[in-house]
């Protein structure tokens, strides 16, 4: 199957959607899991816009950098999106979509994002990391904007 910048946004949409209807549903570790892979997907339809041969995998950081190198990232406008999309990368991982509640939980503890063993702070922590998925995807949509407008010119 073959994927293209138009069918990645889409498909990034439809993940953030099911994150955030996950996460009502307290299912918050697939809820984490969906967020990234929305971030995945439009920062993934950022760089194939430009490039379609790209293929690299699951590395949010490298692929943030990517796309402020390509230049669509303005000083001023877009200051924090490598930071933003960071703070997503440090919770999310691809592997999550292999593991159950209390691997993640553990996962969380280990990287010091989840002090103790209450769900409630683990609802918090997936609340947290969907508002920050929404927020980056909401910078890439504007990313994407800007990038079809100069295509045009």
């Amino acid at each position: 199957m073959k994927f293209g910048a138009v069918s990645y946004r889409q498909g990034g949409s439809v993940q953030l959607e099911a994150s955030r209807i996950l996460l009502k549903e307290d299912r918050l570790c697939t809820s984490i899991y969906l967020g990234g892979l929305a971030v995945e997907c439009m920062l993934r339809a950022l760089i194939s816009f430009e490039d379609p041969s790209f293929d690299e995998r699951h590395d949010l950081k490298r692929m943030a950098v990517r796309v402020e190198n390509l230049g669509l990232v303005r000083r001023g406008k877009d200051d924090g999106f490598v930071v933003s999309v960071q703070e997503v990368a440090r919770v999310w991982s691809n592997n999550l979509r292999f593991a159950g509640d209390d691997q993640v939980m553990n996962w969380l503890r280990q990287i010091g994002v989840l002090k103790n063993r209450s769900n409630g702070l683990h609802r918090k922590v997936a609340a947290r990391q969907h508002e920050n998925c929404r927020s980056v995807f909401e910078r890439c949509e504007v990313l994407w904007q800007r990038q079809k407008s100069r295509k045009k010119s």
